[in-house]
């Protein structure tokens, strides 16, 4: 029991490497292809240790004791129940808790912080005028992210409360609503949108270092040349413009 219970906690429910970069869709499918694995093993260990408490109330039970001396209360049964209930509850929530963590830390790194990770995204500047932007664009990379986060949450739907064996698996009740309304769960989902703010902030700053090439796109070349012919240019202001552009290249 806890030995399964040790497993759940500390099982991460994301794929996160620090040496390789993701496309988009290529994250969002290989974190909910892994998460559903992960359903699988802990939705596996939590029967388990369901069915092992059983087994050891049923020794505690069946144990002979000396005549004269009071059974086990079922009271106190019923409080063990309970107190492997809730640390299988508090197992499953750092699960949770521990794989969004670790997901807002690998994708919202702050700035100037040393990292030896590869960047997450693979994300190009583009020139869509009149403003260079990302692509793909910081809604879509946050939308993924969503993603990934609600696919976490989900793993806990196939986990199930205990004492439903008579109950159908369509109308068994799951982890997933305790989990998702923990206070815990709901502040990192918010550190999660905090951090991913942050993020925004650095990327606008960045972009706004384009700005000093804006009259590429944004002037009127044949107007930008009728203005330099009458300053009457020499050769040498012909070849000082022509200089000029090479450096910007």
């Amino acid at each position: 029991i806890d030995k399964n219970l040790r497993v759940i906690s500390t099982t991460l429910l994301v794929y996160l490497p620090t040496d390789k970069s993701f496309s988009l869709e290529d994250f969002v499918t290989v974190q909910e292809n892994y998460t559903q694995t992960k359903m699988e093993t802990l939705a596996a260990k939590n029967v388990e240790i369901e069915r092992a408490l059983r087994d050891l109330i049923g020794i505690i039970k069946a144990y002979p004791i000396e005549e004269g001396v009071e059974p086990v209360d079922p009271m106190v049964i019923d409080n063990m129940q309970k107190h492997y209930h809730r640390l299988m509850y508090q197992a499953l929530l750092n699960s949770t808790k521990n794989s969004l963590q670790r997901l807002k830390q690998r994708v919202c790194a702050r700035e100037g912080s040393p990292t030896d990770q590869s960047s997450f995204f693979e994300v190009d500047v583009q020139l869509s005028v009149p403003s260079v932007r990302l692509s793909p664009s910081l809604a879509d990379i946050q939308n993924s992210i969503n993603k990934a986060a609600l696919a976490v949450l989900k793993v806990s739907k196939s986990t199930y409360e205990w004492n439903q064996d008579d109950i159908h698996p369509n109308k068994r009740v799951s982890f997933f609503q305790r989990i998702g309304q923990d206070i815990q769960i709901i502040k990192v989902c918010l550190l999660l949108t905090g951090a991913f703010q942050g993020t925004k902030n650095q990327v606008a700053r960045y972009l706004t270092t384009f700005q000093k090439y804006d009259w590429l796109w944004k002037d009127d070349m044949d107007q930008a040349y009728r203005r330099f012919v009458l300053t009457d240019p020499q050769l040498f202001d012909f070849e000082r413009e022509l200089k000029r552009f090479v450096a910007v290249e």
